[in-house]
């Protein structure tokens, strides 16, 4: 077969008419100098076929690999270096892989004696950063087992248009590890196997990804021995998976590997093994900032968990004093990986306190709706870190988690929209009866929550049971009710703010004094934990605690008011819900 190469300047972008009408030409003579000979059409239609892999192809000729005898190289990992104890935050998982899949592979005679088979394949799917990859090769690891890894994407990009014969090499290269190593066996690992293995007749499917998928399933069922290869695939997107790609024969376990965001244990398991190279003050010391460090970081994945001890190690080693990791450096380092790095700049002092109190406001309501509460389903989600430092995405924020409480409750729902108008009430009470611009978004927030409850939920008094979002019929049966319900609700939510941010003010303003003009050291980060305790501080040097029975009653006063069910006639009240 003669090989034809093209020139790389006839696959660039932006060819007029005129430089392709040469470009054909030259390829024209090139093709029959090499004793080919192509019709203008069909050199063409090559043309626009080969224009469009531009970006993904390195061509020899019309394939990507030149001829069949031309086959992709896949690198072979021989020891991976990794072990599960590498991997935190899932030992439920590690202990299937563990007693089902590697006690297998090093023991087959256990299991053979009971007719039980290897696993031909292991699906682990979840949300991005989880760690899907470092487990799989973990699990190499831990075998002892060479692995080849690939991206699904390749044989649909890299591999353009010969991705069947890159899939067929694939296993190829497989057996011939299998017969090389003195185990027998190789791991492959899939990752994005979404990009392989989606599922077939969607609207938006190409010929050659269906071709690809075809090949794998043919190659996996298929005559030739495949005795050996363990399978791993990785995914983000299980659902967008073929049905006949995953079902058990091929693939046997389906794990999925969970975000770590609501185990704090798992969190811990994955701070401390990114922690092993790291300085701490002593090990008591480490264990209290990990601790913590734990509760501050809910709602990261584990890579952004590396991340953070990473960049903490960072801060520890730019500054003069303290030459170790502190739980300020964990704080700094999540809002720095979600918001940015500190900014500074020239904005006036009024500004620069109007934003310390608009987020001592959102912090203030939350905490004291959470004291309030009387059930945990009634909590809204807890202050986590109030930063009061200018960052790319903010001037200032509060980050919260769900705390106790995953769900929404009415009540809840009413103290979700209340925290978020804090800031609209702290404002207007400061500065003469006005808001900012700031509160925008606040507002839109509070109403997206307060319209989910309602037309969603079954949270609202009047609309009650009906899901106004299911369809048009259910919409236009209840629209004024679901109008009715959204203004009540965001009148009492914010109704309920005013009211704390009232009780309160004198606190407010010695909070926006905390604020350090100079800004780095930490002083403008306080953990949830830390605002309890000035907020507490301030009760008993006040004696203001006493009067917080009287501020309870009516919030619940206002509470169930915002539950009264009105006839949607005369706008009298028919009943009250519990």
């Amino acid at each position: 077969m003669v090989s034809v190469k093209l020139n790389p300047l006839f696959l660039n972008e932006g060819l007029n008419s005129i430089e392709l009408q040469k470009k054909q030409t030259q390829q024209k003579s090139q093709l029959k100098t090499n004793g080919l000979a192509l019709s203008h059409n069909a050199l063409l239609s090559n043309y626009n076929a080969n224009h469009l892999k531009a970006n993904f192809l390195p061509f020899k000729g019309f394939s990507a690999f030149g001829s069949d005898s031309e086959l992709p190289e896949f690198n072979v990992i021989h020891y991976t270096g990794v072990k599960l104890k590498d991997v935190g935050g899932i030992s439920e998982i590690k202990d299937i892989i563990k007693n089902r899949v590697i006690e297998y592979m090093k023991h087959p005679e256990k299991f053979a004696e009971q007719g039980a088979k290897i696993p031909k394949g292991i699906l682990l799917y979840g949300p991005p950063g989880t760690g899907k990859t470092l487990l799989a090769k973990a699990i190499a690891g831990e075998a002892e087992l060479p692995l080849i890894s690939v991206s699904g994407s390749d044989f649909a990009q890299k591999y353009l248009g010969d991705g069947p014969k890159a899939v067929k090499a694939l296993f190829v290269k497989a057996r011939e590890v299998v017969t090389d190593t003195p185990a027998h066996k190789v791991i492959v690992l899939i990752d994005e196997f979404d990009s392989l293995a989606g599922a077939r007749g969607k609207d938006n499917e190409h010929n050659e990804d269906r071709k690809v998928l075809n090949q794998f399933l043919r190659e996996m069922d298929g005559t030739t021995d495949n005795k050996g290869i363990i399978f791993l695939a990785a995914t983000n997107r299980l659902e967008d998976l073929d049905a006949a790609a995953i079902r058990p024969g091929r693939f046997d376990y389906t794990l999925k590997i969970p975000n770590p965001s609501r185990n704090k244990q798992a969190r811990t398991e994955i701070l401390a093994i990114h922690s092993l190279d790291k300085k701490f003050k002593s090990e008591e010391d480490k264990k209290k900032v990990l601790e913590e460090g734990a509760k501050i970081t809910r709602g990261l994945s584990g890579a952004q968990l590396a991340e953070v001890m990473n960049r903490a190690a960072n801060f520890a080693a730019l500054r003069d004093e303290p030459k170790y990791i502190t739980t300020n450096d964990i704080f700094e380092s999540k809002i720095e990986l979600l918001a940015g790095p500190k900014v500074f700049s020239d904005l006036p002092k009024w500004d620069k306190e109007n934003t310390v109190a608009h987020e001592c406001g959102h912090a203030l309501v939350g905490q004291v709706l959470s004291d309030f509460a009387k059930n945990p389903w009634e909590k809204p989600h807890q202050n986590s870190i109030i930063s009061l430092d200018e960052r790319d995405k903010f001037l200032g924020a509060v980050f919260t988690d769900e705390g106790e409480n995953p769900h929404m409750s009415f009540n809840s729902m009413l103290a979700e929209a209340a925290v978020c108008y804090g800031s609209y009430n702290i404002e207007r009470a400061r500065l003469g009866g006005t808001n900012l611009d700031g509160v925008s978004e606040d507002l839109k927030v509070a109403t997206e929550i307060i319209t989910d409850g309602v037309t969603a939920l079954g949270l609202g008094p009047n609309t009650k049971q009906v899901c106004a979002k299911a369809n048009d019929y259910a919409k236009s049966a209840v629209t004024q009710e679901v109008s009715k319900d959204i203004k009540q609700i965001s009148d009492s939510a914010s109704l309920i703010a005013k009211k704390i941010i009232d009780f309160h003010r004198e606190f407010i303003e010695e909070y926006v004094g905390l604020y350090k003009e100079v800004a780095g050291k930490g002083g403008n980060n306080f953990s949830g934990e830390e605002y309890k305790k000035l907020l507490d501080d301030w009760y008993k040097k006040t004696g203001k605690d006493k009067e917080l029975p009287t501020l309870k009653k009516e919030i619940e006063k206002i509470q169930q008011s915002a539950k009264t069910e009105f006839n949607s006639d005369n706008n009298e009240v028919v009943k009250t819900t519990k």
